[in-house]
């Protein structure tokens, strides 16, 4: 008879927690690693009048070493003592930074509950649970409680081939950089397998290709525009994963404009010149209304009419929305 691998059930406990709304009555987050514990938890009021007066919780929990398997369960042991208010309690949890998902409600006074779901098999890493009261109303302001007896991810069996976890940590999405700035990107990279795989990450832009290789890469090269930037790895298997995170670059530089009160044949003919604004075609504004859509050359002539008076001028990038000069007059 040859070897053979028995895959033991893994639990993971939790390892730290946030109290944002309400108090630890007793215990800790460590009291739910162990049979027998239990974190008591309560509301926090809000003061001021008993008619205006709510009460809350919000309490999170992190596991940060939940590993993957064939059966992957999360797993609350908790309960609510019984209160007047009917409030019960929301628990929800996330796969990294993930979304919030739905585990379910604990109800008061009906005993102690085990909230459970199964995740996918290939969770690893951070898997965080959220407790929230559900009932907030005006002048119910009582203290509630709830005991928290274990919080665990159990993991059991062998997980199979695992695909790479690639997250990156920044830039944060969404974010904005001049043209000609330095951005640094930075990301982790890990396979069940494998173990760290962040000096194989390649980064790549939608605009402008390839970026770099590594967990960090750093570039003050960036096209103005939106991008898209992925990181993206390869495991020992061959399989392929990708995080993504969008910015947008744009041109920093501060637009200039100049007038000098020229004139044509006794007309009041004004010349504009601008710098540090892009893009093929350029609006012209005179006392606020378009006056004409030119060539941005960095130049143009107006016709404006006769008479002594003071035009105030802008030009404009197009579409609209583009940078501006700034509002700059001229007198005759």
């Amino acid at each position: 008879m040859g070897p053979f691998t028995i895959n033991l059930p893994f639990s993971a406990n939790v390892t730290s927690e946030l109290t944002t709304f309400g108090s630890i009555v007793s215990g800790s987050y460590l009291s739910t690693t162990t049979a027998g514990g239990a974190e008591v938890l309560a509301e926090a009021s809000s003061g001021g009048k008993p008619s205006s007066r709510t009460s809350q919780l919000q309490h999170t929990w992190s596991i940060a070493n939940a590993q993957p398997g064939a059966v992957v369960t999360l797993e609350v042991d908790a309960q609510a003592a019984t209160n007047s208010e009917n409030d019960n309690f929301a628990f929800s949890y996330a796969i990294g930074s993930g979304p919030w998902v739905n585990l379910g409600t604990l109800l008061n006074g009906t005993g102690r509950q085990v909230l459970s779901t199964q995740l996918p098999s290939s969770t690893g890493g951070l898997v965080q649970v959220r407790v929230v009261d559900t009932n907030r109303t005006s002048g119910r302001g009582g203290i509630d409680q709830l005991s928290i007896y274990r919080i665990r991810v159990v993991s059991a069996g062998d997980p199979g081939e695992q695909a790479p976890v690639v997250t990156i940590t920044s830039p944060a999405a969404g974010a904005t950089v001049s043209f000609g700035n330095s951005v640094q990107f930075t990301a982790t990279a890990s396979d069940y397998e494998d173990g760290n795989l962040g000096s194989a990450l390649s980064w790549s832009s939608s605009r402008d290709g390839d970026l770099g290789t590594g967990t960090s890469v750093a570039t003050s090269s960036l096209s103005i525009g939106t991008h898209v930037v992925t990181a993206s790895v390869t495991d020992s298997a061959s399989n392929t994963s990708t995080d993504t995170v969008t910015l947008t670059v744009i041109d920093g530089t501060a637009a200039t404009l100049t007038i000098s009160a020229t004139k044509v044949k006794g007309t009041n003919a004004p010349t504009l010149r601008w710098t540090n604004l892009i893009g093929g075609n350029v609006n012209v504004f005179r006392n606020g209304s378009l006056v004409i859509n030119t060539v941005n050359d960095g130049s143009h002539q107006d016709q404006a009419g006769k008479g002594a008076t003071t035009y105030v001028y802008q030009v404009c990038e197009t579409p609209v929305g583009g940078k501006c000069t700034p509002q700059v007059s001229v007198t005759y």
